[in-house]
C-alpha cells in the first residue's frame, strides 16, 4: 500500500508540476506578445518620417523632431503645413541669441517658441507692451518719455518693454499670419501655426 500511495502522489505531484510550467510558458507567450507589439508600436512610430526642405522629420511624442546644424528642434507642423501662412519681416537666429526675449502672454504658441530657440536666448520673461512708448522712443522726447512710463500700468509687476527689445506678442485674429516691427513680432491668429511659420523662418527652412 505504502508503495502505491508513493506512486499516487508522485503522480500527482507530476501533474502540479505540468501545471505550474504550462502556466510559465503561458504567461511568457502572453509577455512576449504583448512586448512585440510594443516594439512594432515604436518601429511605426518611428517610421512616420517626412523630408522636407532637406531635412528629415520624425514623430516623437505627437511633435515633428527634426535636427538642424546638430541640434534637435520640434514643431507641431510641417514647413508644408506653414508654407501658405505670410511671414513679413526678416528673422535670424543671431539677432535672438544671448539677448532677452519677452512675450506679452504665455500661450501654446510662447511655449513652442521658447521650447526652440530658448536655449539661445541670454533669458526669457514675461512683459508689458507699451506702443506709445515706442512712438515716443523714435521721436526721442525724454520728458515725455518719462511721462508715459510713470503712467503706464502693468499687472504684476512686469517689466515695461517697447519695441526695442525683442518681445513676442500673440493677438487674437481671423487670419494667421506673422509680421514684424523693429524687434517686436505678432503672432496672429492661431500661434502655434504662427510661432511654427516665425520659427521656420528663423532657422531658415522656409
Amino acid at each position: 500500500m505504502r508503495q502505491i500511495k508513493t506512486a499516487e502522489i508522485q503522480e500527482g505531484e507530476a501533474k502540479r508540476k505540468k501545471i505550474i510550467v504550462g502556466v510559465v510558458l503561458i504567461f511568457l507567450m502572453v509577455v512576449s506578445t504583448a512586448g512585440y507589439s510594443l516594439m512594432q508600436g515604436d518601429d511605426s512610430n518611428d517610421n512616420s518620417k517626412v523630408e522636407e526642405n532637406g531635412l528629415v522629420f520624425y514623430k516623437q511624442s505627437g511633435a515633428w523632431m527634426t535636427s538642424i546644424n546638430g541640434e534637435t528642434f520640434g514643431f507641431q507642423y510641417l514647413p508644408s503645413e506653414v508654407a501658405n501662412i505670410s511671414v513679413e519681416g526678416y528673422y535670424t537666429l543671431s539677432s535672438y541669441s544671448d539677448q532677452p526675449l519677452y512675450y506679452t502672454s504665455q500661450g501654446e504658441g510662447v511655449v513652442e517658441i521658447l521650447n526652440n530657440i530658448g536655449r539661445y536666448v541670454l533669458r526669457y520673461q514675461g512683459a508689458c507692451l507699451n506702443e506709445t512708448l515706442n512712438e515716443t522712443l523714435n521721436e526721442t522726447l525724454n520728458e515725455t518719455l518719462n511721462e508715459t512710463l510713470n503712467e503706464t500700468s502693468c499687472e504684476d509687476d512686469l517689466p515695461i518693454k517697447d519695441c526695442w527689445s525683442n518681445i513676442i506678442i500673440t493677438e487674437a485674429a481671423n487670419e494667421t499670419k506673422v509680421y514684424k516691427d523693429q524687434s517686436c513680432v505678432y503672432l496672429l491668429g492661431d500661434s502655434v501655426k504662427a510661432a511654427d511659420a516665425f520659427l521656420y523662418k528663423v532657422l531658415k527652412v522656409n
